[in-house]
């Protein structure tokens, strides 16, 4: 079969390379090749993409490896690879709209419920509480960072485009996007950040967010309606200080729109 040819030399290729027959590297990385049709040059950042605090990797140095770093990468990287796919592909979407699908497309839901489409909760290691789901979207984003690490930015926006979407995104969603409208299906993606900015665009309302650290471990965020502050909240970093703070702006303007599941990373 010539379309499985590439998949089965880059799998043997790097087996042989890093001895991996018959090991459970070699499972992993049968999974990263046929399952999300990756082309790994090494392994190695694949390992720690998958890898969750709670069961760290030990190097030779005794150095301690998890993939909260990764994770921090890859925001980055799949947050560019949506932008970069929304200015490309739809480009009469105005920046309120563009803004609206990103923080859709990025959203914990959104991300949590694609990384178990693609069977990451069998793949990664730790001793995590499932319970809370976004421990899978987390290492989605960390498998992003992975991707840059070892082929670079084009490997991640192809990654992004040709295999995340159309293999592991729900086609309703795609339907909604492909017909440039940011309402129907789209509103069960939607965190709380993304509701409230959508309510004020409704009401003509202009909405800013200050973020800052109180100590070195947890972080606050302020929202503030045509310049006057209504509330705040706090997290472990700012994404999850804003989400608690635009949970609660939902709550203040307009109960019956905020969302019922409060999920934090």
């Amino acid at each position: 079969n010539r379309m499985r040819e590439p998949k089965v030399l880059c799998c043997c290729r790097l087996q042989a390379r890093k001895g991996l027959q018959g090991t459970a590297a070699a499972s992993f990385l049968h999974y990263l090749v046929y399952t999300l049709n990756l082309r790994p040059r090494q392994l190695w950042p694949y390992q720690v993409a998958f890898t969750h605090a709670s069961q760290p990797l030990h190097t030779s140095e005794g150095q301690i490896i998890n993939n909260e770093r990764l994770e921090f990468l890859g925001d980055s990287v799949y947050n560019l690879c949506v932008t970069h796919y929304l200015f490309d592909h739809h480009p009469p979407f105005n920046e309120g709209q563009m803004s609206l699908w990103r923080n859709t497309l990025n959203s914990r839901q959104f991300m949590n419920g694609v990384a178990m489409r693609m069977e990451i909760p069998s793949m990664l290691h730790g001793s995590f509480q499932t319970s809370t789901g976004n421990t899978y979207g987390n290492a989605l984003e960390a498998l992003f960072g992975a991707i840059y690490l070892d082929r670079g930015l084009k490997a991640a926006t192809r990654f992004f485009r040709e295999m995340m979407l159309k293999k592991f995104v729900e086609p309703r969603l795609l339907l909604a996007l492909s017909r440039q409208s940011p309402n129907g299906p789209i509103a069960a993606y939607l965190d709380p950040k993304s509701q409230f900015y959508q309510w004020a665009q409704k009401h003509h309302r202009t909405v800013e967010v200050r973020c800052n650290w109180l100590d070195g471990a947890t972080a606050q965020a302020e929202v503030l309606l045509d310049g006057v502050p209504i509330c705040h909240g706090l997290g472990r970093n700012h994404k999850l200080a804003q989400r608690a703070a635009f949970q609660k702006a939902l709550e203040e303007v307009e109960p019956e729109c905020s969302v019922q599941s409060t999920e934090c990373r």
